[in-house]
């Protein structure tokens, strides 16, 4: 956890231009929702921990930071 002094950076995905930030989706969740989801999906075909690990890292492939912002 970080010292009291110390800054905490939040990233978002499927942020909304005008939304409150109570609205944007926060990175973490959304990798996390997405590799459940993927994992559920493949799981019918024996590839279930392969699809959460794509899931999860999704994001790396289509990297643009003002998705991020």
């Amino acid at each position: 956890m970080p010292a009291s002094s110390e800054k905490t950076v939040e990233f978002y995905t499927h942020s909304i231009e005008g939304k409150p930030v109570q609205e944007w989706h926060r990175l973490e969740e959304h990798l996390k929702q997405t590799a459940e989801l993927a994992k559920s999906f493949a799981d019918e075909f024996g590839c279930g921990e392969w699809a959460n690990l794509a899931g999860r890292d999704h994001i790396i492939f289509s990297l643009d930071y003002n998705h991020l912002l």
